[in-house]
């Protein structure tokens, strides 16, 4: 308890208490020690003094002068209280008005903006307003209508589109588009999934898949899941899973029809864009997702062979000895000459794998959206390209313990039925791979690469 709490309680005994010793020697005590306790004495005795002769000169009672003295305090606390009210509504209005006015200055507040991706294209495109094509960057709440050609569309989100031409399409974010009409084809990395596309009729989320869409212009939606699954919803009926290798159609009022088998192969026109391929024909299968192994037990396909990319915009710090892609035709008796391929070039590496005799030879033309650099053709070059160029989830037969059971491997310099040609603007390949019965054929293609170098040390 503090000096100034004792002091009061000691003065507001009863006087005759109050004038004992020992309380009299309390207050000197205390009065001695704190100079706050000794003013409140003072003017104490000074408020006693007064009451005391107020008493004297007026024959009211004591009990009323006291209850008069009392009175006349609350009025005054009740006085001081009024006037901090009124000055904090009136600091309060102030406040507020001068809030209003700068809000009615200030512009508008604009929806919030960012950006979602970017396009681009090997092919012209004709845009529905030609005088004012979309920006290379696109914006959330970006439209993108054309009329002729196609384009790609890579998403923050790390999802690919492949669009094409009649198309009218709305970027609501990275993680959502709105299909109004045409056709889009959607590659989801695993660090996209809950992707979105809506159309007029339907809803689709990605839950870790390729997917296709196509939108007619009465609103009914075409879906193609072509690996993984997605989810697909409408007003008609529940979320329902899409399993890969399946395809629906939904009518404009929303009704599911019954499911039917979709392949890559199918499709492969549309999904070769999403790898930079402009083009695909031939009985070359396709893969998005590379296989888990590339040995010949291990990968076996449906057609000749299968294609799939390893590496995109990937340099090595050395120089990598591979076959020349000079534009020309080149098999076992005509194979091309070395070439050296620059340290820190930035290339895009695509698989070329057959091994089915069964089946006749593989036949495919490939158009690539860049040029073709050079070719990893024998098992030498194979085997010294796996570990850089090559996909890091793939075994390949350098990698395995019976590696001289595949000493075949490789193609043109090996066989006598190989052919691989290269066109004068070197972005289209054709290939003829005739693998015997105790061989297959694999060629590492090395293309130019479009997007940001990753350097692999030595």
């Amino acid at each position: 308890m503090s000096h100034g709490t004792d002091i009061k309680e000691l003065l507001q005994l009863p006087r005759h208490v109050r004038e004992c010793p020992e309380v009299v020697t309390a207050i000197r005590e205390i009065i001695e020690q704190d100079d706050e306790a000794l003013q409140y004495y003072v003017r104490w005795m000074r408020f006693e003094s007064l009451l005391r002769w107020t008493l004297q000169q007026t024959s009211l009672e004591q009990h009323l002068v006291v209850t008069e003295i009392r009175r006349e305090h609350r009025r005054a606390n009740w006085i001081r209280a009024a006037i901090v009210a009124f000055t904090l509504i009136a600091a309060l209005t102030t406040v507020y008005g001068i809030a209003m006015l700068r809000d009615s200055l200030d512009p508008p507040v604009l929806p919030l903006v960012r950006t979602a991706g970017e396009w681009e294209t090997s092919n012209p495109v004709i845009w529905e307003n030609q005088d004012h094509p979309p920006s290379q960057i696109i914006q959330t709440g970006d439209r993108l209508s054309a009329t002729h050609g196609s384009f790609l569309l890579r998403l923050k989100s790390g999802v690919t589109i492949s669009c094409t031409a009649p198309i009218d399409l709305e970027v609501i974010d990275d993680w959502e588009l709105f299909l109004h009409s045409g056709k889009a084809y959607a590659w989801v990395q695993p660090g996209g999934r809950g992707f979105r596309i809506r159309s007029p009729s339907v809803k689709i989320v990605d839950l870790g898949t390729v997917f296709g869409m196509t939108v007619n212009p009465d609103g009914s939606t075409e879906v193609q899941v072509i690996e993984g699954s997605v989810q697909a919803q409408s007003e008609k009926f529940e979320p329902q899973i899409i399993q890969g290798g399946t395809a629906y159609h939904v009518s404009s009022t929303g009704n599911l029809s019954l499911p039917r088998t979709v392949s890559s192969m199918e499709v492969k026109e549309q999904l070769s864009t999403l790898v930079g391929i402009q083009s695909l024909s031939g009985n070359l299968e396709l893969r998005l997702s590379p296989p888990s192994s590339t040995l010949p037990h291990d990968l076996i396909t449906r057609d000749g062979g299968c294609l799939f990319r390893e590496q995109a915009s990937i340099a090595s710090n050395e120089e990598i000895e591979l076959s020349t892609a000079t534009p020309g035709r080149y098999s076992h008796k005509e194979p091309p000459a070395r070439y050296q391929l620059p340290a820190g070039t930035r290339v895009s590496t695509y698989l070329i794998h057959a091994s089915r005799p069964q089946e006749g030879p593989a036949v495919a033309t490939i158009r690539f959206d860049s040029e073709i650099l050079g070719f990893a053709l024998s098992g030498r070059q194979l085997d010294s390209t796996d570990a850089v160029f090559g996909h890091a989830d793939v075994i390949y037969p350098s990698q395995s313990e019976n590696n001289q059971a595949y000493r075949g491997r490789g193609s043109v310099i090996n066989e006598d039925f190989d052919i691989v040609e290269v066109s004068s603007d070197r972005h289209t390949l054709h290939v003829q791979l005739g693998n015997s019965s105790t061989s297959f054929d694999q060629i590492r293609v090395f293309v130019a690469a479009k997007s940001e170098t990753k350097t692999v040390p030595p």
